[in-house]
């Protein structure tokens, strides 16, 4: 997944960490809006990762307003960002692609991926 233990502080646990990498990742590294509020979509591995790491109020405060499930039907928000949170598949790809084969009603008003390590 996006943790990395090289450098972990000691007085953290490992879902402390992850939690931090994880929060930091969305928050500094994806070049979201810090004022927009965002979506997240994960797909069946990464939501494991993010309940066993963060609480949904972690993710409220970096204006992760939803967490939606990659294989479920999902509405449009054009008004939006979104996050998605996926392993590296085919499966998962092929759903990602699957919510842009529309380009005159955009899904989101903006796009970032986040990927997992693959198994």
């Amino acid at each position: 997944t996006i943790c990395i233990l090289k450098n972990m502080n000691p007085s953290l646990d490992i879902r402390d960490h992850l939690k931090n990498n994880l929060l930091n990742v969305i928050e500094n590294k994806l070049n979201a809006s810090k004022e927009n509020w965002k979506v997240l979509i994960v797909d069946d591995h990464t939501v494991k990762v993010i309940s066993s790491a963060c609480k949904l109020s972690d993710l409220l405060v970096k204006n992760i307003t939803l967490v939606e499930s990659l294989s479920k039907k999902r509405q449009p928000f054009p008004n939006l960002d979104a996050i998605y949170f996926i392993e590296p598949t085919e499966e998962s790809v092929d759903k990602v692609i699957e919510d842009f084969k529309n380009f005159k009603k955009p899904q989101y008003s903006s796009v970032h991926f986040l990927f997992s390590k693959s198994k």
